[in-house]
């Protein structure tokens, strides 16, 4: 497939090209395969509304960032953490009543 947006900002970062992955930004990736299960989990059940996927872990773009260097196999070491100017920092799915895993 064609690399995310993500993916080419750590190759490009990897490569010496400036900037940062930001520590204090976090996300809970999902990978595409576990997307697709549920997806699909969903399309033949009877739910009805809003749905929210995502990753069970809490990341930041720095974290995801080293993780898809090694996977990658270029130097994780090369990658720069810094932080975000400002705006929202932690956008995660909060489990509640209506939480279950797909």
């Amino acid at each position: 497939g064609h690399p995310s947006e993500h993916e080419r900002l750590v190759h490009g970062l990897a490569a010496g090209r400036p900037g940062a992955l930001w520590t204090d930004d976090v996300r809970c990736p999902v990978h595409v395969e576990d997307l697709a299960a549920a997806l699909c989990e969903l399309a033949v059940g009877d739910g009805a509304g809003v749905v929210h996927l995502g990753g069970a872990e809490a990341l930041s773009r720095y974290e995801l960032g080293t993780l898809l260097a090694v996977r990658d196999g270029l130097d994780a070491g090369a990658l720069r953490a810094g932080t975000r100017p400002s705006g929202p920092s932690a956008i995660r799915l909060v489990p509640g009543p209506q939480t279950r895993r797909v």
